[in-house]
């Protein structure tokens, strides 16, 4: 028999007081780097893409999004806007909040590129200690409430992502639209109450017989043992990449990411701009659909649940 395993009890009020003089120096900081920034006029590039709104929330949620314009921000009157998106937190009050808002972009920087690069280890420190104080003895849930009870509607998605330097030489840059499936995880036991809050719910496709026999089957293998840890996958999540191609120790290298917020490029020699191509709309229709991809160390249990055990 499990011994059940007794977690002290969070320190809401000590924790609340360091996340808060936690968020104020990240804002101090974050604000420090994007003067020193804009105060090199540099060249930069970003893409501001549409926002999803509450009107379009469940339409989006349910049939999937399906067309995003996009405006590149390239004026120098529009840098401002561009690194803003560093320290966007929150969404505006018309925007839905189930939608994590990403501007894709990159700055050069030229000048004081040592002070940059401490500014951004201490500004991605701070937002991991915000994020290791909010996980301190709290499951989920907890967390849910505790980050949204110091600072109520934020978008913790949006906080917690880093800022990105290269400090590679960049020749080209090529921004792109990718779907990928995003997983639900359960501990064991969350994933055994899941599925029993489906017995009494079969489908249009089976009988009741049917449906219980197939689930006393999944719940089978979830506690086989051979599973640390359960995901359902769910609908594929639509993101913005960036892809460069750099020169790594005298080679070329490319390297891909999620285009979440502007890069910084530290490593340009002679101050070249990178050729980069744009980031275009994105319309459905345009877009094969994939197969959800299991990755080598999880296996899939039930195709109709999308649910995946991880080993």
């Amino acid at each position: 028999m499990l011994k059940k395993i007794v977690k002290t009890p969070p320190d809401n009020t000590g924790d609340l007081l360091k996340v808060n003089t936690l968020m104020s120096e990240l804002v101090s900081q974050t604000a420090s780097l994007i003067d020193i920034i804009i105060k090199q006029n540099p060249s930069f590039i970003g893409y501001q893409i549409e926002r999803i709104s509450k009107a379009e929330e469940q339409t989006c949620i349910v049939d999937g999004v399906q067309h995003l314009s996009v405006k590149a921000l390239r004026e120098w009157t529009e840098l401002q806007s561009v690194l803003n998106a560093w320290k966007d937190f929150y969404a505006p009050l018309t925007a839905s909040t189930k939608f994590v808002y990403r501007l894709p972009g990159f700055v050069t920087v030229n000048e004081e590129k040592e002070t940059v690069l401490a500014l951004v280890v201490t500004i991605n420190t701070l937002k991991e200690s915000i994020a290791n104080t909010v996980r301190n003895n709290r499951d989920k849930h907890q967390r849910h409430d505790f980050i949204h009870s110091a600072f109520a509607g934020i978008m913790t998605e949006q906080l917690y992502r880093k800022i990105q330097i290269k400090t590679d030489h960049v020749n080209n840059v090529w921004f792109n639209w990718v779907s990928r499936p995003v997983p639900q995880t359960y501990t064991i036991e969350e994933a055994i109450v899941y599925i029993e809050n489906k017995k009494n719910s079969p489908p249009i496709e089976f009988s009741a017989t049917e449906w219980q026999a197939r689930l006393a089957i999944t719940i089978n293998k979830v506690t086989s043992g051979r599973y640390k840890k359960i995901q359902k996958l769910k609908q594929f999540r639509l993101l913005p990449t960036i892809e460069f191609n750099l020169i790594k120790e005298g080679q070329k290298k490319r390297s891909k990411h999620n285009a979440t917020t502007p890069f910084i490029l530290l490593g340009q020699v002679n101050n070249v701009i990178p050729t980069f191509t744009a980031l275009p709309d994105f319309n459905r229709e345009n877009k094969a659909k994939k197969a959800p991809f299991i990755d080598r160390n999880k296996e899939l249990i039930d195709n109709f649940l999308q649910l995946v055990g991880v080993r």
